[in-house]
């Protein structure tokens, strides 16, 4: 089991090291990551982030709890874990700015966006 707060300060992900496989829950997974709920932390999203890039191997695959398309786990690899990393330094950062008022939209990629709560962009500040 792996702790992946971010979401919410309670989450987790399953890792079967044996397939490779992370079942990453409600932390990673191709539509609107929700980082606006009260109980959301963009700091714990880029710290589970970067804690997942250095303890993973480069191949692992990752099954999200929703999708936008097709039934069944939605399939992402590490690149969709290291465009989430860039995304939430580059907001920390302040080197990107989100659209609308609330929640805040900030892309990551194709796949994802991150929905943002201002009040938590002003805990980097």
């Amino acid at each position: 089991m792996l702790y992946t707060p971010g979401h919410t300060t309670d989450s987790v992900s399953l890792w079967d090291k044996a397939s490779g496989i992370v079942f990453s829950g409600d932390y990673l997974y191709p539509a609107d990551l929700y980082a606006f709920l009260p109980n959301s932390s963009m700091q714990d999203y880029l710290a589970t982030s970067e804690s997942l890039l250095e303890s993973l191997p480069r191949g692992v695959v990752f099954f999200g709890a929703h999708r936008t398309g097709p039934p069944g786990a939605p399939r992402q690899g590490m690149s969709n874990l290291v465009d989430l990393n860039r995304s939430l330094e580059s907001i920390r950062d302040k080197t990107t700015s989100g659209e609308g008022v609330y929640p805040q939209v900030f892309r990551v990629n194709d796949e994802m966006v991150i929905l943002a709560e201002p009040r938590w962009l002003q805990d980097w500040d």
